[in-house]
């Protein structure tokens, strides 16, 4: 982490850099959470239908949304330290084609984080319509993931893009390919 933004860069994305951060930690522990439930609800499904024979309902439909939610969550956090897989297609771009491939790369993320949060929207509003098989709860639970991970890859995104148009350091610095140290 390249730490808080300098005192003299724009006081709007200062703002937005600790605000971001604290989502950031918020996210973080969520997604833990819901992986954690995922390990303990599977475990429990698989001690009641394998050892003692008794298979229950809820445990599949649980570890379904709980999965859900950790990798959405989880995806929003890694936006955030830019530490999502990346595949170097240009190398060696120089100052001025380095500061334009990142603003590119921001602004794609901006864009996709839009898709995201407008069509994850339509979804869960389609999940107060559609149950889960089992139990019958409303899919809205399991599909609201999608939005709020897309708010969550918006206001990371838009840090990233402010940092890349005014030059500013990124909050994380990328993490480095495969085999470039």
């Amino acid at each position: 982490m390249s730490g808080p933004p300098e005192p003299t860069t724009w006081p709007v994305y200062a703002r937005l850099c600790r605000l971001n951060a604290q989502l950031e930690q918020v996210l973080s522990l969520a997604a833990g959470a819901c992986l954690a439930l995922f390990t303990v609800v599977v475990a429990i499904d698989v001690i009641y239908r394998q050892v003692l024979a008794q298979p229950m309902m809820w445990p599949s439909e649980w570890s379904v949304m709980a999965f859900v939610w950790s990798v959405m969550l989880g995806a929003a956090v890694s936006a955030s330290r830019q530490s999502h897989f990346v595949v170097v297609l240009v190398a060696d771009r120089g100052r001025a084609g380095d500061h334009v491939l990142r603003t590119f790369v921001a602004l794609a993320a901006v864009l996709f984080s839009l898709v995201l949060v407008y069509f994850g929207w339509r979804m869960m509003m389609t999940g107060t319509r559609r149950f889960t098989p089992m139990m019958g709860y409303p899919m809205t639970y399991v599909f609201a993931a999608f939005p709020v991970a897309g708010i969550a890859f918006l206001l990371f995104s838009v840090e990233q893009l402010i940092a890349a148009v005014r030059r500013y350091p990124p909050r994380h610095a990328p993490h480095t390919e495969i085999g470039s140290e």
